[in-house]
């Protein structure tokens, strides 16, 4: 489901026993639990991280726009290959100001720093923040198939390690159920593939 709320909506009006309704944030928890015991949520993970990896020099500025990139990439981009992070930095408006790479802060820079934060994010250090949830299980390997049915509703609205994690949990011989529009897809900003509902008719023969 695709949020919360109505996750607890649709568990209401199951009869199905064997049936449940998480969101895909869910689902990635619950393999980051089964791996990391006592993790706790933090919203400020990102931002830790980054201060960590770029130092006490650091200019706020530049840690906000790499822990911005950061939790982009961490939902778009979870394997990154060269230029990769820095193309997602250029489509999210993320790029260092002039002023800022006169300092050496370049958006190659910026592309090296996000990539070790992503590394120092795979550690454990007792806490996770959301981008993690649905990360985490896919860059450290952790999904498993698990449903032998997997249906899911807002589809446009995923991004690629969503997509990821969605197909990982079904079992091999299992079936995947895809509900979407492409003309609603509103999550853009947020790192949402504009190609997910095309993405997923190649990769399922659908």
């Amino acid at each position: 489901a695709f949020n919360k709320r109505i996750a607890e909506e649709l568990q209401a009006k199951l009869r199905n026993p064997a049936a449940e309704v998480k969101t895909l944030h869910a689902i990635g928890f619950m393999f980051v639990r089964r791996n990391w015991t006592n993790v706790r949520p933090d919203d400020t993970r990102g931002e830790r991280i980054a201060r960590a990896v770029m130092g006490d020099q650091a200019p706020d500025p530049m840690i906000r726009l790499v822990t911005q990139l950061v939790s982009k990439a961490k939902g778009m981009c979870p394997f990154p290959k060269p230029g990769q992070l820095a193309e997602i930095a250029i489509a999210h408006g993320l790029e260092p100001d002039e002023e800022w790479e006169d300092e050496g802060w370049t958006l190659e820079k910026m592309e090296r720093t996000a990539e070790r934060c992503m590394e120092r994010a795979c550690v454990k250090d007792g806490t996770i923040d959301f981008d993690d949830m649905v990360f985490l299980p896919i860059r450290n390997k952790w999904v498993r198939p698990r449903y032998d049915l997997v249906v899911i509703d807002e589809a446009q609205d995923m991004n690629p390690v969503q997509i990821m994690l969605a197909q990982g949990v079904c079992k091999p011989k299992g079936r995947t159920f895809v509900v979407g529009d492409d003309r609603q897809a509103i999550y853009g900003f947020r790192g949402a593939d504009s190609n997910s509902l095309d993405r997923l008719k190649k990769e399922l023969n659908a």
